[in-house]
């Protein structure tokens, strides 16, 4: 569990397939568990995204200036037009807030993913292996996967930005 005074991660993921990724990400041995908060699933892409527009989210991040959020969704093979709402909502964010605030999520489902990654692995062992590969910083690896590299530019920034605080040395 996360302490709001001291930098963290909290991660919001769409469904319980998500949160089975942000599992294995848990599981890796170098995150600092600390620093690292998974919320309950929000039940489904749009209500993760509205969490953008409740005034108490927003309160929440700008009174709490070490927590950074993770929004984790499915893109349902509809990828312009989400990322597009995403930035949208984002836009309209107090200055400082926006910043700290990242979305990830499989081109089409978690499961349709896992079915695509030879050999086959849980959701949750995906999730450790892609937590791997951020550390050293992605390059060639299975966050390249065609159903993750729509994620590049955010999870660079992402990772620029947690891996300090999220991954021991």
């Amino acid at each position: 569990m996360s302490n709001k005074f001291t930098l963290h991660l909290q991660v919001l993921p769409e469904d319980d397939a998500n949160r089975q990724f942000i599992n294995g990400l848990e599981l890796n041995p170098r995150v600092r568990a600390r620093q690292l908060q998974v919320l309950p699933p929000a039940g489904g892409w749009l209500e993760v995204l509205n969490r953008l527009s409740d005034p108490g989210t927003v309160q929440a991040l700008e009174r709490h200036d070490k927590r950074h959020l993770l929004l984790l969704i499915d893109f349902d093979e509809s990828y312009p037009a989400r990322w597009q709402i995403y930035q949208d909502k984002k836009a309209s964010l107090p200055p400082g807030v926006a910043d700290r605030i990242y979305l990830l999520g499989c081109r089409d489902e978690p499961e349709k993913f896992r079915a695509a990654c030879p050999p086959r692995r849980s959701l949750e062992r995906l999730g450790r292996d892609l937590s791997d590969d951020c550390d050293p910083p992605p390059a060639t690896n299975l966050w390249q996967h065609d159903h993750l590299q729509h994620n590049a530019g955010e999870l660079a920034r992402l990772v620029a930005q947690v891996k300090p605080f999220l991954f021991s040395p």
